[in-house]
């Protein structure tokens, strides 16, 4: 629209300055642009309408910008929301990744104090177990005492009778001989018996059957 009455406006500056044959042919009854005069209020009234026009462009322009402005508030809030909820979706990783982290690190202390737990464990029964041989050492010692105490009585109580020879000296109790008494320091089996019964010196029946000497 303004670019036609820029063109009329051109055509009509023409006229006031020359007139042509197209400005003759242009009438209107008695009114015809041949006439300067009439080329001139025309042309006001071309300007009249130019500035009419304009403000209305202007206002279509502000409403434009206005709304690109509010396209453009839209769109940055739109990237602000975005980047607020890229951060809150970081954020949110990160405390996972940290919830991760700690229930590692929990399983990590439960596990080390469970193997504490075993070891002390281990440790106890292997000190027990300590004990217990230390124990059975100990009963396995007084078994054996006893059973020699035993075996020692057996033999005090049955002695067997030794016959007198008749080269034996006339008391009923040998003559002690020492420490170092050994079957050869007797002449016979019935000598060395009867002085192990006296003095108690049992080493000299091996056998333990209550005969002392059995080679002599």
């Amino acid at each position: 629209m303004l670019f036609i009455i820029s063109l009329l406006c051109v055509f009509l500056f023409i006229g006031i300055i020359y007139p042509t044959k197209w400005h003759k042919k242009v009438a209107y009854r008695k009114a015809t642009l041949g006439k300067r005069s009439w080329n001139i209020a025309l042309l006001f009234l071309c300007f009249i309408i130019v500035v009419a026009l304009t403000p209305n462009n202007s206002k279509v322009t502000a409403s434009k910008k206005d709304e690109q402005e509010k396209l453009a508030k839209t769109e940055a809030d739109k990237l602000k929301q975005e980047e607020l909820a890229k951060v809150e979706a970081d954020k949110l990783k990160q405390e996972e990744l940290a919830k991760v982290e700690a229930d590692k690190l929990k399983q990590e202390e439960l596990a080390k104090v469970e193997a504490d737990k075993l070891k002390q464990e281990l440790a106890k029964v292997e000190t027990e177990k300590q004990k217990a041989n230390v124990e059975i050492e100990k009963t396995s010692k007084e078994n054996k005492r006893k059973q020699e105490e035993s075996q020692k009585k057996n033999q005090t109580t049955n002695k067997p009778s030794v016959s007198p020879q008749k080269n034996s000296t006339p008391s009923n109790k040998p003559a002690y001989r020492g420490k170092g008494v050994t079957c050869s320091s007797f002449s016979s089996s019935a000598e060395a018996t009867a002085y192990m019964n006296a003095y108690k010196v049992y080493k000299l029946d091996r056998n333990k059957n209550g005969v002392a000497c059995e080679d002599n």
